[in-house]
């Protein structure tokens, strides 16, 4: 199924860094559900 992306995630978490934060080669359009399951998955990992 292909779904509408509605947010921008970071690929790389920043964390702080400016760098990733701004870093236009590192963000990626996903959908809400996708990018919530994403951040779930990088929190559990922190």
């Amino acid at each position: 199924m292909i779904v509408e992306a509605t947010e921008v995630d970071h690929i790389t978490p920043f964390r702080g860094s400016v760098e990733l934060q701004y870093d236009r080669l590192n963000v990626q359009s996903l959908c809400k559900p996708c990018h919530s399951r994403k951040t779930a998955t990088e929190d559990r990992r922190q």
